[in-house]
């Protein structure tokens, strides 16, 4: 995706997040889309594979949104598109090392 739509669709979801918050409190159980290719990173001193989209995901506010699992983007943006999910996390299968490298 271009990053310019991925601000846009953050930003989007930021504005609409902050508007139910002062309106109706915290929004609860909005559903979302995950697409994670990540394959982590080893560290080979503790003989272990560390994710960080993993650890993100697991910071999320289950209460606040509903995680949904697919392996394809197309299928996550249209779930979207049709209204089934109001965001696409999409995390692509370097993102744990280019982490480490930044």
């Amino acid at each position: 995706m271009v990053p310019a739509i991925q601000n846009r669709i953050l930003l989007s979801c930021g504005v609409f997040y902050a508007i139910c918050h002062v309106i109706t409190g915290v929004p609860k159980n909005l559903p979302i889309t995950i697409v994670n290719q990540d394959t982590g990173v080893e560290i080979p001193v503790f003989n272990m594979n560390l994710s960080f989209s993993e650890a993100f995901l697991d910071s999320l506010d289950s209460e606040v949104m509903t995680k949904r699992y697919t392996n394809s983007y197309r299928d996550a943006y249209q779930s979207v598109h049709n209204g089934s999910s109001w965001a696409v996390l999409e995390f692509h299968k370097n993102f744990s090392a280019d982490s480490l490298e930044r």
